[in-house]
């Protein structure tokens, strides 16, 4: 299979991001959640 385009979902620096770099996946973009501690 040839893709262009593919999305995936992993915690920073977990086991499960570290397999999709395995396969020769890279990250582009990140998401931050904040929350107030107050």
């Amino acid at each position: 299979m040839n893709f262009d385009f593919v999305i995936g979902h992993a915690k920073f620096a977990s086991t499960s991001q570290n397999n999709m770099e395995r396969c020769g996946l890279k990250m582009a973009n990140t998401k931050s959640i904040w929350t107030d501690v107050n």
